[in-house]
């Protein structure tokens, strides 16, 4: 029940692939990076103190790194231009505005983790919301300034 999505960046045209899993977005990488110093110094500035595990994917450097609470993944072009940023964390970080918009709806399912997407394209965040209800149906939605919207829905048999 994996959904993959790749979207082109339109500063570099390069594809960048995303899997919405059911513990959340994944970044499709592989092999240990030799980082670009463009790159790095960005990442330095947006993220100062903060240590990255470097990977790439041919087309993208990606830096990773955890706090306590929420996971960071942060995509670069081979030029070093920053793509993306995505961090993973619980219904406890998430912003409260649009937790009490997904309770309000969604008030029998129990909101397992926050994917908030940032891209150059967007001033706004995108929020990828993991939830599931008792019956094990579990949706993800996604919260923009257009509001709320169902991406995925899907039957957990596995717990049943």
């Amino acid at each position: 029940n994996n959904g993959i999505a790749q979207t082109k960046s339109p500063q570099s045209g390069m594809a960048i692939s995303l899997s919405i899993v059911e513990d959340g977005l994944v970044l499709n990488d592989v092999a240990p990076a030799s980082v670009n110093a463009k790159a790095m110094r960005d990442f330095n500035k947006r993220f100062t103190g903060k240590q990255a595990n470097w990977t790439n994917t041919g087309d993208v450097f990606q830096a990773k790194f955890s706090d306590e609470t929420i996971r960071t993944v942060v995509g670069y072009g081979k030029q070093g231009r920053w793509l993306y940023t995505i961090k993973h964390y619980s219904e406890k970080e998430m912003p409260r505005d649009i937790r009490h918009m997904v309770k309000s709806e969604y008030y029998d399912y129990k909101i397992d983790l926050i994917d908030e997407v940032h891209i150059p394209q967007s001033k706004k965040e995108v929020y990828l919301i993991h939830i599931h209800n008792e019956e094990n149906e579990h949706k993800i939605l996604r919260y923009s300034e257009e509001g709320i919207e169902i991406v995925k829905t899907y039957i957990d048999n596995q717990n049943s």
